[in-house]
């Protein structure tokens, strides 16, 4: 049965260039194992990164991340950080611009199709 998450953190994340942006692509194509595998079993459902389409003239990746519950949350928070501070020499280069937004899921309706 699939997990519905409680929690979810939607965060957009804009670079000065396509350079900058590409160069955090790169990082986390090479990290992404790394920062998933650890922060599932503290119960991240989910984690998904995309890059924003529709803003002219931007250069913007979202990254949505999907909690089991609150306890999974803080935990994760927790490791965010302390991922963020062993790559921050990584993270200064991107010279990126973050903003997150918490939610928490009221309808979930999916395709069958999905």
């Amino acid at each position: 049965m699939k997990k519905t998450p409680k929690l979810i953190s939607y965060t957009m994340v804009d670079f000065p260039s396509e350079t900058h942006m590409e160069l955090a692509t790169k990082f986390f194509e090479e990290k992404a194992s790394e920062f998933f595998n650890k922060a599932e079993k503290m119960g991240l459902l989910r984690w998904r990164m995309n890059r924003v389409w529709n803003k002219l003239g931007g250069f913007t990746i979202s990254q949505v991340y999907e909690y089991k519950d609150e306890k999974a949350f803080k935990n994760c928070q927790l490791f965010v950080d302390e991922f963020y501070d062993k790559y921050k020499k990584d993270f200064s280069l991107m010279n990126a611009k973050i903003v997150s937004s918490r939610a928490i899921t009221i309808l979930d309706y999916v395709s069958k199709n999905y």
